[in-house]
């Protein structure tokens, strides 16, 4: 499961598209904002106890290693590390998909 910002700032920026089309064997919910405008946001495994945000996932080659991840349940690689968001954001964006995925 793959949680995907749909606020304004990442829904309008071109690499939403992309980064959406890319995730078609993955379940996908689209939150609500997630407060972290360095779109596009990711959230995976939203449900799990370690579930991992990721922003600013623009290049095409982010894409393809969050693909690998998710399909392959290979490890975060160095690239997607660095895209990791810790500390309050990361509880606030926690915190806001969990509230979008109990609707």
């Amino acid at each position: 499961v793959v949680g995907l910002c749909a606020g304004k700032d990442c829904r309008r920026s071109r690499e939403f598209d992309a980064l959406k089309a890319a995730l078609t064997g993955c379940t996908v919910i689209e939150t609500r904002c997630l407060d972290i405008c360095h779109g596009p946001v990711v959230v995976i495994e939203p449900l799990s106890n370690h579930p991992v945000v990721l922003s600013r996932l623009r290049a095409q080659s982010d894409v393809r290693a969050l693909h690998s991840v998710l399909v392959d349940h290979a490890k975060l690689s160095s690239r997607l590390k660095k895209r990791r968001v810790l500390g309050s954001k990361r509880r606030a964006a926690l915190r806001r998909a969990a509230r979008t995925l109990r609707r």
